[in-house]
């Protein structure tokens, strides 16, 4: 009996051994870390930080080809690299429609491009979502050049073509932090409304 005991232990931690191992990986895969997301030194698109964006050109689901070029010297562009089925990704997303809403008008492109994913699955999740920003469709070939190996990865591109930050995983503060660096590189100074977490309202300098 206590041999069978025995027996049923080892095989309950190998279970147990198992499952954690599987949950880690797909946090991984996720952009999940303790901290919820990693930024710059943490992320593996680290060395990008400061060089000049590579460009691509992508397809939208509808079909309209647009390039990162179209919008150098115009726009700050958030390039955010997500797929339908990350939670994270889909967590994200709310947010970066309402810095979209919010700044469009003053000079923010934000930009979702999807990894992998076929152009009626990303347009019915767009379509159902009531999702505004521009969703463009990637192979992997953009995103192996911005070095994406865990989604969300959200990367913010200056007027001149420059990566000036490097995002990995979400957390519902990196909502505030996007923010804060967007007005800054748009020229308006951020201020958190009083009582309202994770927004803010812009002023010009």
């Amino acid at each position: 009996m206590k041999q069978k005991g025995y027996l049923y232990a080892a095989v309950a931690l190998l279970v147990a051994a198992f499952v954690w191992t599987s949950y880690q990986v797909k946090r991984s895969e996720m952009g999940v870390s303790g901290s919820g997301a990693r930024r710059d030194s943490q992320s593996p698109a680290a060395g990008l930080t400061g060089r000049k964006a590579p460009g691509f050109t992508l397809v939208s689901p509808g079909g309209k080809k647009v390039s990162l070029a179209e919008f150098e010297g115009k726009n700050v562009v958030l390039l955010d690299f997500w797929a339908t089925w990350c939670p994270p990704c889909r967590a994200a997303m709310p947010r970066l429609a309402e810095l979209d809403a919010k700044y469009g008008s003053k000079g923010l492109k934000v930009i979702s491009i999807n990894q992998g994913e076929d152009g009626p699955t990303v347009s019915s999740f767009v379509k159902e979502t009531e999702y505004k920003p521009l969703v463009l469709l990637d192979d992997g070939t953009a995103g192996d050049k911005y070095r994406v190996k865990a989604i969300p990865t959200i990367v913010i591109v200056d007027k001149t073509g420059k990566i000036r930050s490097v995002h990995e995983g979400y957390s519902p503060m990196l909502h505030r932090e996007l923010e804060k660096e967007t007005c800054k590189l748009l020229g308006l100074k951020y201020t958190p409304e009083t009582g309202v977490k994770g927004v803010g309202r812009y002023e010009r300098h």
